[in-house]
């Protein structure tokens, strides 16, 4: 007989945590809000009226106050924008958090032992997809930037899709692959998807592929980081980066 799955515990924390940085998010709104009209009042009725001075800047007249905010008011404008860079950088603490998913240990159960799959810190073969549309004046740039990578990837395509300048014979010259599309009518995820029907049934569980545009130009650490996260935790998908 065979041993049951573990089945995985119900996921509730995600909609009250949810909540929970909605409410924190509507009272430091409205908290700001108050404290501003209280000093704002505050000043208003303590304040010394001091009567603005002309000035002409051309032809316009302009009134200009020779009054100071008080340093009071300068030292609470300070704290308040502390106090929203640190309420700003908490809430982005816990959105992280709450994407880590609880049932990471059950989907784990599910996969076959059969499987293959890589081994932690086996290190993964990169393969880099460009798709380019007559990219022959940013491409030079685009591969220029993976020659500096701290990290060589394995393997470079440029896949030129209904190119009609020199975008596959650049590649060519700088030492990669080229693969040109078949009457691809599906724009970019119509010319990968030609490409990784090539490739993907040669691959093995440490092959990784990254797909990049050919107008972009990643950091030189890109690659090392990256393959080094999925080397290290063989669970992961997939990783990015923000530009």
């Amino acid at each position: 007989m065979s041993t049951p799955l573990p089945q995985p515990s119900p996921v509730r924390s995600e909609a009250f945590y949810g909540r929970v940085v909605v409410l924190l998010v509507v009272a430091a709104v409205v908290s700001v809000a108050i404290v501003a009209w209280a000093i704002g009042r505050f000043f208003a009725l303590n304040r010394t009226a001091v009567t603005p001075r002309e000035m002409f800047i051309g032809s316009w007249e302009v009134l200009v106050s020779g009054e100071r905010p008080p340093l009071n008011l300068v030292l609470l404008a300070l704290l308040g924008i502390a106090l929203i860079a640190f309420t700003a950088l908490s809430f982005e603490i816990i959105a992280a958090l709450m994407t880590i998913s609880p049932r990471r240990r059950y989907l784990e159960t599910l996969r076959s032992a059969g499987m293959s799959r890589p081994e932690p810190g086996s290190r993964v073969r990169v393969t880099v997809l460009i798709p380019a549309h007559n990219e022959q004046e940013a491409l030079p740039t685009t591969l220029g930037a993976l020659a500096q990578q701290t990290r060589m990837p394995d393997r470079v395509i440029v896949v030129a899709d209904n190119c009609a300048d020199r975008t596959a014979e650049i590649a060519r010259e700088m030492g990669h692959e080229a693969f040109e599309t078949v009457d691809n009518e599906h724009k970019k995820g119509g010319a990968l998807n030609q490409v990784l029907a090539r490739i993907l049934p040669l691959a093995g569980p440490d092959d990784v592929v990254l797909v990049m545009d050919a107008d972009t130009s990643l950091g030189p650490r890109f690659i090392e980081v990256a393959a080094g996260e999925l080397e290290d935790d063989p669970e992961l998908a997939a990783v990015g980066g923000v530009f």
